[in-house]
């Protein structure tokens, strides 16, 4: 259970720094926020999985579930998003559509890398529920 506890720390570390390193490239490349995407991006992208590490960190197991219950919905709100702005919508947030320079290059690679470690963000909090459901005395 450490491990795994180390590797979500590992992954929400990277999730936080690629999501930081994309809105560099949003400011690069003009691409703006509507005032909903922001309040999002800030509170169920980038601060959520931070409370849901601290959470998955304590030892308290009640504590360490509503982690892993709230990483497996922040990493899917965040994969949800990132699905539909960057590859299903069109318009300058479109990875298929981004201008092709250097800062283009960037935009598209960390959205998709974005994705991915959002995909494993997900698992990893399934991951961490299963085995607290088979390591708890205390059952669902």
């Amino acid at each position: 259970m450490k491990r795994l506890k180390v590797l979500v720390c590992v992954v929400v570390l990277l999730h936080i720094i690629l999501e930081i390193v994309h809105g560099e490239m949003h400011e690069k490349l003009e691409i703006n926020l509507s005032n909903f995407q922001f309040a999002y991006v800030i509170l169920v992208i980038l601060f959520i999985p931070i409370v849901a590490v601290i959470m998955i960190l304590i030892k308290n197991i009640s504590f360490q579930r509503v982690g892993a219950i709230l990483l497996v919905g922040s990493m899917s709100g965040s994969f949800i998003f990132g699905v539909i702005y960057h590859i299903i919508n069109p318009g300058s947030d479109n990875i298929f559509t981004a201008n092709n320079g250097l800062w283009g290059l960037l935009f598209q690679s960390t959205a998709i890398l974005l994705v991915t470690i959002n995909a494993v963000g997900i698992g990893l909090g399934f991951w961490l529920l299963r085995e607290d459901k088979s390591t708890s005395k205390y059952k669902l």
